[in-house]
């Protein structure tokens, strides 16, 4: 089966094709992706619940508070295209099972955390690790199902953040007032840690070994470059002007019936008349139906009366 495609310059380009694994094994994936998203966030709104106590015990005022819950943030949104970049060119498998160990280890170390600013640096990292979560997945999901059965697994497994949120919503406040803030991140990292076990065990390994065993495409095969993608667009405002053109330079019916008009001018006054009978164009007069004249009452003089 030729998965070839061309663009629009000329320049041909393979398709990666999905990995051939049994429809269990890819739904057991996704399965793991979902629990994965759950994982993720649980660990991120944890903190949002656990803040009154934290910001009690470590005297936080409200403008530190707000920098603390804004510093996951700050790294989750400068490691997207990294960590997009590394999903596309590293193993999977141990790639996005590292980021996981890793915002497991910071949500757990935030339990530990003494002072504020060991707080802000533990969020730093935990926005490092999930960061894998959306480029990681998607990456996945491509691998594993055709491109018109990608729909379903990708809102299965993102619905997983959804109901994280309303598992930490009931879960954490109950973890919080039984066990207290310090317990309740320990809990909360450790359970991410366990879920690596079914993680390395599933995982197929020729979706493992992918990205490695891929060869790169040769030149004549490559996506279109920049340049190319550039010379198409000009190209096509260029044909775009001409159609323009010849659309200006066609005859039309008054350019068609010039030359009688400009005859007309030339004729004696008897064969104007129908000179211009024949370049103008005929045009329908409807005629409305004849009407009767109204005639407006006489006015009748009032009698006169003698004194």
């Amino acid at each position: 089966m030729d998965t070839s495609k061309k663009t629009s310059s000329g320049a041909s380009y393979t398709m990666l094709p999905t990995v051939s694994v049994s429809n269990t094994r890819r739904w057991v994936v996704m399965w793991l992706l979902f629990i994965a998203s759950v994982i993720n966030y649980l660990d991120r709104a944890t903190i949002s619940f656990a803040l009154p106590v934290i910001s009690h015990d470590l005297h936080m005022g409200p403008e530190s508070m707000g920098v603390l819950l804004s510093a996951f943030f700050w790294s989750y949104t400068l490691m997207q295209i990294p960590i997009g970049k590394m999903a596309d060119r590293l193993n999977l498998l141990w790639g996005y099972a590292g980021a996981f160990a890793l915002w497991s280890l910071a949500q757990g170390r935030t339990g530990l955390a003494g002072s504020l600013m060991c707080l802000i640096l533990l969020r730093i990292v935990l926005g490092i690790g999930e960061a894998i979560y959306l480029p990681g997945g998607t990456k996945i999901v491509s691998l594993l199902f055709a491109p018109s059965e990608r729909g379903t697994p990708s809102g299965f497994f993102d619905s997983g953040t959804r109901f994280g949120l309303v598992l930490g919503g009931i879960g954490i406040p109950w973890l919080l007032v039984r066990y207290g803030w310090r317990d309740t991140f320990v809990f909360v990292g450790i359970l991410g840690l366990l879920w690596l076990v079914p993680w390395l065990t599933a995982f197929p390994s020729k979706l493992a070994h992918l990205n490695e065993v891929q060869p790169s495409p040769p030149v004549s095969a490559a996506a279109p470059t920049a340049s190319e993608r550039w010379r198409c667009s000009v190209n096509d405002v260029v044909r775009m002007l001409r159609l323009a053109g010849e659309r200006t330079a066609a005859p039309s019916p008054w350019r068609a019936r010039a030359p009688t008009i400009m005859a007309w001018s030339r004729d004696p006054a008897p064969t104007r008349l129908a000179a211009v009978k024949t370049a103008m164009p005929t045009r329908k007069v409807r005629r409305r139906p004849a009407m009767s004249p109204i005639r407006p009452p006489r006015r009748r003089k009032p009698p006169m009366v003698k004194m």
